[in-house]
């Protein structure tokens, strides 16, 4: 009886360490899917990749990220309803895709001027996006949660001919990817165009455009300074639409406290991460495209104040405001008077 009774000690305790096991096991599977629309390459798939590591190390392991590269999975202007559906746990959010219902988080690019270093560029879109209200219910209603950002270059104007001025854009083709960077440029008497970013390089080399108007890492990465070499690179003016990183709200409720806690770490150490990388880039970039034979061109604090004051930007920014209220956007207005106080409280951390 009493040998008996000790195999039935035995055995429960091997079902005890199985079954310990076994949730150990099931607490290190928990698995992530993440689309974006970027390759591994460049300083944005750096960001991803330093993400997934930080997540991966906070969390001891026990929350792994499959991150879909290069719209492999969705398309850009797909991730945001992927996201709130659940067709993917996480993605790369570009409000420029989804007018009407980000419409708030478009108003960025109408303040051209903001912070040079990626810290204080991050405190901005943080302050914006976590403090205004409005801004926040905006994603909440998409059913996702804004867990991380990175971002790219400054603004820089890619050229087939000489450019060191602003002025140099008369009757010029230019390229940009914002409407209302394509209505600034009227103001210098260019020809504002739009073409798809993968048809850019072409484009420069056939004379469908002279220049492109875009990050300085995009230009680079996407080798367009070699059809359009001279380079009007302006380090004041930011890549202003902030590049977010969002998770499902019930993938994210579904997550316990402890994995939450590991995540939100990770996405902390990655932005730090990220900046020490952003803030060498430029230095890079610029040095690069003068061994390749580029004409590059720092613009002055005199030329950036020709962006900043051009005379249709006020008028954008309230055509912004109005078209903000049409959408149903309550107090449009005081939004986007509070993004504008956070920029100039960013750009005042820098004096």
């Amino acid at each position: 009886m009493k040998k008996k009774l000790n195999i039935m000690i035995i055995w429960a305790m091997i079902l005890s360490i199985l079954i310990l096991f076994s949730g150990v096991s099931a607490a290190q599977t928990v698995e992530l899917s993440l689309a974006d629309s970027t390759g591994t390459e460049g300083l944005r798939g750096k960001g991803v990749s330093i993400l997934v590591e930080e997540i991966e190390k906070h969390t001891d392991g026990q929350v792994k990220i499959n991150v879909y590269w290069g719209e492999s999975l969705l398309k850009s202007a797909e991730i945001l309803d992927g996201v709130a559906n659940g067709v993917v746990d996480m993605g790369y959010i570009n409000a420029n895709y989804y007018p009407n219902k980000l419409f708030l988080h478009s108003a960025f690019p109408l303040i051209p001027q903001a912070p040079i270093s990626f810290e204080n560029k991050n405190w901005v879109y943080s302050q914006c996006l976590n403090e205004i209200p409005e801004i926040k219910a905006e994603m909440s209603a998409q059913n996702q949660k804004l867990i991380y950002l990175n971002g790219v270059l400054p603004m820089t104007i890619c050229s087939t001919k000489p450019m060191t001025s602003f002025d140099d854009l008369e009757g010029r083709k230019i390229r940009s990817s914002s409407r209302w960077i394509l209505a600034l440029l009227k103001d210098f008497d260019a020809v504002p165009v739009s073409v798809p970013w993968g048809d850019c390089y072409m484009a420069l080399q056939t004379g469908t455009i002279d220049g492109v108007f875009t990050n300085l890492d995009g230009i680079h990465r996407t080798k367009l300074d070699e059809p359009a070499p001279h380079i009007f690179a302006c380090k004041e003016l930011w890549a202003a639409t902030p590049f977010m990183y969002t998770i499902n709200m019930d993938r994210w409720d579904s997550l316990s406290i402890d994995i939450q806690e590991g995540i939100l770490a990770g996405c902390q150490a990655a932005v730090e991460r990220f900046g020490e990388i952003y803030e060498q880039e430029w230095d890079r970039v610029i040095a690069e495209q003068k061994e390749q034979g580029c004409t590059v061109t720092l613009a002055s604090e005199e030329e950036i104040a020709k962006w900043v004051n051009t005379p249709s930007l006020p008028e954008l920014q309230q055509q912004w405001i109005q078209e903000a209220e049409e959408a149903g956007a309550e107090n449009a207005e005081e939004v986007f008077k509070q993004i504008q106080d956070f920029v100039k409280q960013g750009i005042e951390k820098e004096q």
